[in-house]
Formats: structure tokens, sequence, C-alpha cells
């Protein structure tokens, strides 16, 4: 009966053993079937992530190139903005509409029709896309906006692209409105793929939350981001998204192998149990002894394994198998220590063989085989052994194997606390000592050693503090110790018994340190000592600072009185704001100029008094002081309209500079002003003057043209008569007469006629040209010349301009060459055109004879053209002024040439416009250079074939 319940435990003990590993290897299966999962999971969240990125970004590219358009030409029309905005919508399915916003209200809209009712719209209906407008000019980059509610009444996101003007490389851009890409939500998820990203996982996307926010919703169930759902963030433009992910229906929550590894290990149950049963029945014959000797092997918590005296193993338990696991198949009864060894080498099994097998191998048998004490032992897998083997009675080999990786592990630990602390303490920027109970010295410093130079080197741990402290005293540390050396001692020994409070002393080195001494929990102390010399002498700084701080007060006492007086006396005025620009100072040269007492200013705003953004005021000049005055910057001769207390009208020109605290807070304005009203009365007369004068040109061009080109095409009959029906009868008539003589005289009549249209021609035309010219500068002035670029192959233009104006000298002793780089340009071929007949005009204008040469390569982004020629040069003090209007290189009256000086001022404009530059270099009697620029066509797109502007 009693043997029956033996087996039956046994069976039932190795079936609980397999059952368990079984568990445990199935755990692990999921664990890594769960990590493949979630593996899975995360490679396809960071392409779909990737996916929403870049759908924003090429939404907010479009934006960002009709803004840089919107830039160029602040006055689009509706027509216009709508053929650009058009573009954007036909490649775009998600974008709906698209908007300008200036000042909070939509001034142009696309597609019209369909938004016609929102146009003029104000946005402050809609304060959260009030705030993300304003958010869009505080922070001059692009803002996403959304999910949101429309103004069209449905959900949906807007790219908000500000719209900068650059005035100059020290002035911060100016804020014109802000682009609006709206998108409609649903589009958007379609075209991001969410909607088909749904079809195969649960996921959300929120925007990330900060310290003081949490994140805003934007697609799915929020509550995924409180799982253990996959998250990954996102850019999307100038803001963070995060996504939660996981697959539908939630992870794996039992391994696919599942029923396979437990029947696995339910099969290795019952072999166990049938291995068990002939183990067993074999203990059952031997003596009870030996059973005994069995189960107590078996107990055991450690590996327990006996070898006979051939070496062969006859007995071992299941945790000597255990602690082999990587060997388990070769630790059976009858297989030698040798076999067991060798098996394991070729799993790995054990780290020390790594690169040396043999000779360990040779070194763990000799050590198996002498059996004389224990060795340590680590595996592969980070575990650590100690082997304990002996010799048995009848020769064999018994061991005891033992897992001691945590003791091995938490003495790898202490080392690694013991380490950081010393290196903390070493770390310290203090001196710092520790003493044990009996004032022996176990740990010391470098601050410390350096504090203390002269005796370090003889500093010791395990020494005694007191015979530290004399060693110091011998050396002369301590100069508070000489000639009172017995006495200094006993006072600091007592001092450190005493565990007194703070200590001070100067060293030999003139150092002062300050200190305390603090008992450990074992009754040790703990000492430190800090270096405050430069404390020290910074006290006997702050003493000498106070004074010559006294002497400072006395002066700007006396300083603050002078300027009173001249502030007084001065005819322009200075004057003070605070923070909530109220007026708390201005001098009386304000009163003198605007007959209004300062007394009643005090208190009052600034703004209610001097508005700015004044009626009559420039726009660029009002915007300019608005963004300095808004971003807390200086501004300088800002002029502004002001009513004195007769009620007549005065100018003052103002300079101002803020003010701030020692602690960076902003404290006002102050500045200075002065009366520029007959100064600015007289700049306002001459600007009309000259608007008056460019409007007379232009009319009177306008109305010379007219005229002048009937009498040029009535002329072009004279220079060849013979299409003049009568001029063709007279001619047959005098052939008809047969008189020799009138024939000639008819001839020379005819060539005289010919002669005079020819003159009247070539004076036509140079008069046509100067009224182009100027037509085209008044152009130029009003803003109005449009530039329409376009892909131009400069080698077929130069061609026919050179071909053009040879025709037109043909009695020229000038050759003309041409060497010019076949790279496309980006500019508008008939300007082009226009620049190199000015220019090569006006070199066959000064050269009679010798070479002209036109030559163009790369330079950067540009193209570089060269127009060189041999002519009589222009002399160094006209080349400053070369590219004025109505400035000619040869002033004298007998130049030859003809002309008012338009040509090369409109040349210069016309490059600027293109965004290149002109210059010029001469010689007189060797010959004149123009150098100019022009975009090249591959250099001024980008990426997606879009155009790079450079204006």
């Amino acid at each position: 009966m009693q043997i029956g319940k033996t087996f039956a435990f046994g069976y039932l003990l190795v079936l609980v053993t397999f059952a368990s590993v079984g568990l445990v290897t199935e755990r692990l299966s999921f664990r890594d079937y769960l990590s493949t999962q979630r593996s899975e999971v995360f490679d396809q969240v960071v392409p779909f992530a990737d996916h929403v990125s870049v759908n924003l970004t090429r939404k907010q590219l479009a934006a960002r190139g009709l803004a840089g358009a919107i830039e160029l030409n602040s006055d689009i029309s509706q027509e216009d903005f709508s053929i650009q905005a058009a573009r954007i919508l036909h490649s775009d399915d998600a974008v709906v509409n698209i908007a300008i916003v200036r000042d909070l209200t939509l001034t142009h809209v696309h597609p019209l029709e369909e938004n016609a009712g929102v146009l003029g719209r104000s946005l402050a209906e809609v304060p959260a896309q009030v705030a993300a407008v304003e958010r869009a000019k505080r922070e001059q980059q692009v803002i996403l906006d959304g999910p949101t509610r429309l103004l069209q009444g449905y959900d949906g996101y807007v790219i908000r692209e500000p719209i900068l003007v650059y005035s100059g490389d020290d002035q911060p851009p100016l804020f014109r409105g802000v682009v609006s890409v709206v998108m409609s939500a649903e589009q958007f998820y379609q075209q991001a793929g969410m909607d088909a990203f749904a079809k195969r996982f649960d996921f959300a996307i929120r925007r990330k939350p900060s310290d003081v926010t949490t994140g805003q919703d934007i697609y799915g169930d929020q509550a995924l981001f409180g799982t253990d759902a996959i998250q990954i963030e996102l850019q999307a433009l100038s803001e963070t998204w995060q996504v939660a992910a996981l697959p539908i229906g939630g992870w794996a929550t039992i391994s696919p192998h599942a029923r396979n590894i437990m029947s696995f290990w339910l099969v290795a149950g019952l072999l166990a149990c049938g291995v068990y049963h002939s183990i067993m029945t074999l203990r059952l014959r031997n003596q009870m002894m030996a059973r005994r000797l069995s189960n107590a092997v078996a107990a055991l918590p450690d590996g327990f394994a006996l070898f006979d005296s051939e070496d062969r193993l006859v007995l071992f338990n299941e945790k000597f198998r255990e602690i082999y696991k990587g060997a388990s198949s070769a630790i059976v009864e009858g297989a030698t220590f040798r076999e067991i060894l060798e098996y394991g080498l070729t799993k790995g099994l054990y780290q020390e063989a790594k690169g040396r097998e043999q000779e360990w191998l040779e070194t763990r048998l000799l050590q198996h085989k002498q059996a004389d004490g224990a060795i340590a032992q680590a595996l592969s897998d980070g575990r650590h052994l100690r082997v304990i083997e002996t010799r048995t009675p009848d020769g064999g080999r018994a061991g005891i194997w033992t897992d001691n990786t945590e003791l091995v592990q938490s003495r790898e630990r202490a080392e690694l606390a013991e380490r950081r602390f010393k290196d903390a303490i070493e770390a310290l920027p203090f001196g710092f000592w520790l003493y044990d109970a009996d004032f022996r010295l176990l740990m010391i410093n470098s601050a410390a050693r350096a504090m203390y130079p002269r005796s370090s080197g003889y500093v010791q741990p395990g020494e005694k503090l007191e015979d530290l402290l004399r060693k110091g005293i011998s050396k002369g540390q301590y100069p508070d110790a000489i000639g009172r050396e017995e006495e200094w001692l006993k006072e600091r020994m007592d001092m450190f018994f005493a565990q007194s409070g703070a200590i001070e002393e100067t060293t030999a080195e003139n150092l002062h340190l300050r200190g305390e001494n603090r008992r450990t929990s074992e009754g040790g102390m703990a000492s430190f000592r800090v270096d405050v010399t430069d404390l020290k002498r910074q006290e006997e700084a702050l003493t000498k600072a106070n004074a010559e701080l006294t002497e400072a007060l006395a002066e700007r006492d006396e300083l603050q009185e002078r300027f009173r007086d001249l502030s007084d006396l001065s005819a322009e005025w200075f004057w003070e704001v605070d923070a909530d620009d109220r007026i708390v100072f201005i001098s009386e040269g304000f009163s003198r100029s605007t007959g209004i007492p300062v007394e009643t200013l005090f208190g009052k705003r600034r703004s209610d008094l001097f508005d700015v953004g004044a009626k009559g005021e420039a726009r660029d000049e009002r915007d300019r002081v608005r963004s300095a005055l808004s971003q807390r910057r200086g501004f300088s001769n800002y002029i502004t309209k002001f009513t004195d207390g007769s009620g007549a009208p005065i100018w003052m020109s103002t300079s101002g500079r803020p003010k701030f605290g020692s602690d960076g807070e902003f404290q006002g304005y102050r500045g200075v002003s002065s009366n520029v009203t007959w100064i600015y009365s007289s700049m306002r007369a001459a600007q009309e003057a000259d608007q008056s004068k460019t409007d007379f040109l232009n009319s009177v061009s306008h109305e010379l043209r007219t005229p002048l080109t009937v009498m040029l095409g009535y002329n072009a009959f004279l220079t060849k008569p013979e299409f003049l029906p009568a001029y063709r009868e007279l001619e047959a008539e005098v052939s008809a007469v047969a008189s020799e003589d009138l024939e000639t005289k008819a001839g020379a009549f005819r060539d005289e006629v010919v002669r005079l249209a020819e003159r009247i021609g070539s004076s036509g035309n140079q008069l046509m040209q100067l009224i182009v010219d100027i037509l085209d500068l008044s152009k130029i002035e009003a803003d109005t010349m449009r530039i329409e670029r376009a892909k131009v192959q400069p080698v077929p233009v130069v061609e026919s301009v050179l071909s053009e104006l040879k025709s037109l000298h043909p009695d020229s002793k000038v050759t003309i060459t041409e060497n010019v780089d076949d790279a496309p340009l980006w500019c508008d071929e008939l300007r082009f055109r226009q620049i190199l007949i000015n220019l090569v005009g006006n070199a066959l204008k000064f050269t009679e004879s010798g070479e002209i040469s036109v030559k163009s390569r790369p330079v950067g982004d540009m193209i570089q053209f060269e127009v060189k020629d041999t002519g009589t040069g222009i002399p160094q003090e006209a080349l400053p002024n070369i590219f004025e209007r109505f400035v000619q290189a040869d002033t004298s009256q007998e130049r030859n040439s003809t002309g008012l000086g338009l040509g090369l001022a409109i040349t210069h404009e016309l490059v600027k416009l293109h965004g290149g530059s002109i210059s010029v270099s001469s010689e007189m009697g060797v010959g004149t250079v123009f150098k100019f620029t022009l975009p090249r066509w591959d250099t001024a797109r980008d990426g997606n074939g879009e155009v790079n502007d450079r204006e």
C-alpha cells in the first residue's frame, strides 16, 4: 500500500512538474508571439504615420508657394488668385477651398461660385479661427487648425500659411495676412488612408499634450492612449501628433502553438512517468540505504551528479540537468564527463570556453580528475555556478553544482555602488574627509588634498586625525598654529570631538576655508571644507564698490540736473512713457512747439494723443512703427501728424527706444521728438511735383506715339516709291516720252526723295524709341511693369538680336561675336531681348572699329552675361551714376550718339525685376564691359516643379 502511494505521488510530481514546465514554455512562446505581433503592428503604423505627415507637408508646400506669389503681388486680383488656387484644388481632392485672410476678413476665395457667401465675411464670428490667425501672425509660421467647424458648416482642417514681406536685411518680416487652405475632414481622412487603416486596426490620433495642456482629439477613440497600444509620434507641420494603434479585437491572449506545446510536455511527462517507474522499480530492488540516498539526492536544492571510476554518469538529479539545460540531452546515465562537456561546448554553454574550447576542456577535465576543492563556472546565459567535487572511495567522483548567480550579482552591485560612491566623493567641488569611530582616516578626495598642498603627500588612509594635524603643523600648513602648536592642536581636537558648527581658517597658501564636521551613524566623522577665498575678496570689493557707488550717485544727480536744463532749453523735446503707455515725463520743448502745457499730459496714454496710423501717413512707415512697438524694439524718424493748441496741423519726427529692467521686464519707452512741419511740407510738395512730371511725360508720350506711328507708316512708301500707283504712272509716262534727259532728272528726283525719307525714318525711329523708353520708365516708376517669365533658350535670342543690329549698321567696321551657354533661362524673353538691344546698341554707338563680344556662363543659380566692346570707354567719374536716369557717358556737345540717357536706367530696372544684378567696368581708350545676371531655368524650380521666387 505504501509503495503504491509512493508510485502515485511520484507520477503526480512528474506530471505536475512537466505541466508546470509546459505552462511556462507556453507563456514564453506567447510572450514571443505577442512581441512579434506588436512589432508587426509597429511596422505598419510607422508608414501610415509617415503618409499622414507627408500628405500634410504637401498641402503646406502648396500654401507656401501661393503665399510667396501673394508676397510678390500683394494686390492680386480675384481672377489671378483663382487661377493659382485652381491648380492646388485640381491636384488635391481633400482641399475644398483656398482663401486669403487679411485683418480677420476673407478677401479672396476659390472656388468663388460655391463660396461667394463667405467672401468678405469676418472670422470674428468663429473665435477659434481668430486665435489660429493671431497665432500664425505671432509665431510667423504655418499653423494647422482643426478639426474645427468651418464657415461652410462642416468639419475640416485649415492650414494657415502667413504672408510675410521682407523689407530689408535688418528688418523683421511684415505680416500681410494668411493663406488658408481648407480641407474637408472626411476627404482628408480618406486621402491620408485613415479609413483604410481603420479596417485593420483600432487607432486614434491626437495632438501631443504639453506640461500645461492635454492633447487635442484628432481621430478615433482617445481611450486607446491609456492602454498598451503601440504609440508613436509624427510631425504635422509645426506641431506634433501622437498615434495609438492596436489590432482590431485587441492583442492575442494565447500562443497559437499552445496546444502543441502542452501536448509535447504531456507526452514528455508521461515518458518521464515511465522512466520514473523504471527507476523506482530498480530502487525497490536495492537496499533501503540506497533508496534513502536516492531520495536525498533527488531532494537536494542544488545540482548533484555521481560518476563511477570510469568517469561515467551513474546518478544525477533534475537540478543538475536543469542547470545544464543546454546539454540536457547528453546528461544521461552512462555518459562520460568528457562527453557531457564536449556536447556543452558545441552548444556554446560555457562562457569561459569561447575562443579557447580545447584548452578549457583539458583544464576542466584536470580539475574534475583532481576533485580537490571548489571552482567557479560562468555560463553563457549569465548564470554563475559554484562546483564542489570530491573523490569517492571506489575511485569515482561526486559533485554539487550550486547556482549562486544572485550572490555574484549582489557582490558586483556592491562593488559598483562602492566605485560610484568613491567617484562621487572625488567629484565633489569641496574638500571631504571621512573618519571612523577611532578618528582614523577612511577617505579623502582630491579637492581636500589641493586645499592643504604642503601636507597632502603625507596623508594616507588609516592614519589618525591627531597624527595628520601634527604633520600639517610641522610643514607650516596652519599659520594660526605657529608659536602655539600644542594649544592649537588641543583646540582643533576639541572642536572635532564636540562636533562644533561652522569652522573658518586660513591656510599657508592664503586660502580662506569654511566648513563643518558631522557625526556619522557609526560614530565616525565627516568633515567638509569649502574654498571661500573669492567670497572674501568679493566682500572687500563690495566695500570699495559701495564707496564708488556713493560717488556715482552724486555724479548722477548732477547729470540729471544738467539734463533738465538742456531739455527745457532745447527746440526738441524728450519724453518717456511707462509699460502702460502713459506719459511720465515730457520736456518744455513740447509746449514751445505746440502751445499745449506739458502738465496736462502726465498720466495720459501716448496712443490717445499721437495715433500710430493717422490718416495721411505712409502705410509702410505706419506698419514699421506698429511692428517695432508690438515687438518692443526701437524706432527712429517716424513722421506723424498732430494738432497743436490752436488747432493747426503740425508734423513731428519721433524716435524711441524701449526700457527694460535688470530682470529683463519691459518698462516702457523713452525718446525724442521735434517739429518738422516745414521740412515735411516741402518734401510733400516735391513728391507731388515729381508725380505731376511723371504724369505729364506719360501723357505726352502717348499723345506723340500715335501721330508718329502714322508718319512712319506713310514715310515707308516714300523710301520705296515704286509701290505708289501714281509714281508708277509717272515713270511709265516718262519712259513713253523717250527722253534720256527727262529720265535722268526723274531718277535723281526719286533718289533725293528716298534719301530724305530714309533720314525722316531714322529720326522718327529714334523718336519712337525715346517715347517707348519714357513709357517703360513710367511703368517702372508706377510699379506696373510686369515680367512674364517662361523658359527661354538664350542662344536663338542672342543670335536674333545681333543679326538685327548688324542689319541696322551695314557699314559698321565692328566685328560682333557671341559665345553663349545653352542653359535655359527663367525670364521674360521680350525684356531679355530689350536688355541685349540696349547694351549691344550702346556698344555699337561708341565703337567705330574693333570688336564687340557677347558671352555667358553659369554662376551659381544664375547665368551671367557679358557685353564687351573696344570702344571709347566711359570716364571713371561717370561710372557711379551710369545707371541713373537721363545720364550719358558722353556729355560733350560733339557726341555722335543720340538719346536722353534712359536705356541703361531701364536696363538696370529690368535686370532687378528678374532678381538679377548688373555692373560695369571701363577704361578710356580700351573699352567697356557690362555684366548682368538672370535666373537659370533648372535652379529656379524646386523638386516639385514649383518656381523658387527670387524677387
